[in-house]
């Protein structure tokens, strides 16, 4: 898989550092890259974003001395019962139930469809920076194949679809 330059991007307003409300001495940037894969005979370019957490004083240096940063973004999935302790303590909200903190995490089809599952359980999708560029994805294939071509079948049906 190629990668691209992973760059900072600004919020709907245009700012590069979202300082918390809770806590205005902390805040976090937002990180994107585009990449690229051949898979299945197909090229395929795919948008994976992450937050990049800290001080709002160090953030606001580093959006200050650039725009792009080297590496990439990695995309990390567990079953959600085989969440690594490490990562669910790093991405996942202790003052939430465990099911309203995995929600933003779950794997869909698409924006809004159906949570995708292996083996009866949800794929949760965690997505980190590496500024080494080593880290590797680690990607889970669903099985729940015809719940989602029913739940795209039922989607085409309320919509005018081109095809």
């Amino acid at each position: 898989m190629a990668t691209n330059a992973v760059t900072i991007k600004a919020n709907a307003k245009g700012v590069l550092v979202n300082v918390y409300s809770t806590n205005k001495e902390f805040g976090y940037i937002v990180l994107e890259t585009v990449a690229t894969s051949f898979e299945k005979g197909w090229i395929r370019d795919s948008k994976r974003t992450c937050l990049m957490r800290g001080t709002v004083a160090r953030l606001e240096d580093l959006v200050a001395a650039t725009k792009t940063l080297p590496g990439r973004i990695a995309v990390r999935e567990y079953l959600e019962d085989e969440i690594p302790a490490d990562v669910a303590k790093s991405n996942l909200r202790d003052d939430i139930s465990l099911e309203e903190a995995l929600e933003p995490y779950l794997k869909r089809a698409g924006q809004d469809g159906v949570h995708l599952t292996k083996g009866g359980k949800r794929i949760v999708r965690f997505t980190e920076y590496d500024g080494a560029g080593i880290t590797q994805d680690i990607i889970i294939s669903h099985d729940n194949i015809a719940e989602v071509a029913a739940s795209k079948a039922e989607g085409a049906k309320s919509e005018d679809a081109p095809f």
